[in-house]
């Protein structure tokens, strides 16, 4: 079974989306700061996280950056969800080794499930 970490500071969202992933069949863990998002990657071992850019203690550009430095996480595939619609910041997940950038007015439970499947092919 494949494996997601979640990473939203919203637990409305973060419910929706992780009973979504988790009804779909994937094994999910969730969290919502910027201080779990490293120690969970390297004990959960995820195929595919799924980080919100802005957190309460720090940024998901943050975190990807601290992912992407560390032997034991960076070839994890990450995905940020945003609530802006920035081009530079598009460009800066993008540069940082992230997979892709979602907006998350536009990402249904449905939605993230598919592109999901399709990323961990």
């Amino acid at each position: 079974m494949k494996k997601i970490l979640f990473v939203d500071d919203s637990k409305t969202f973060s419910a929706m989306m992780t009973s979504a992933l988790s009804m779909g069949g994937y094994s999910v863990c969730a969290c919502g700061t910027f201080a779990e998002v490293s120690p969970l990657a390297k004990s959960f071992k995820p195929d595919l996280i799924i980080l919100d850019m802005v957190l309460p203690d720090g940024t998901g550009l943050g975190a990807l950056k601290v992912l992407k430095a560390d032997e034991a996480t960076k070839a994890i595939p990450v995905v940020l969800l945003t609530a802006r619609e920035d081009p530079a910041e598009i460009g800066q997940v993008l540069s940082l080794g992230g997979l892709a950038h979602l907006l998350k007015y536009k990402t249904t439970p449905k939605f993230l499930l598919e592109k999901t499947r399709e990323w961990l092919k």
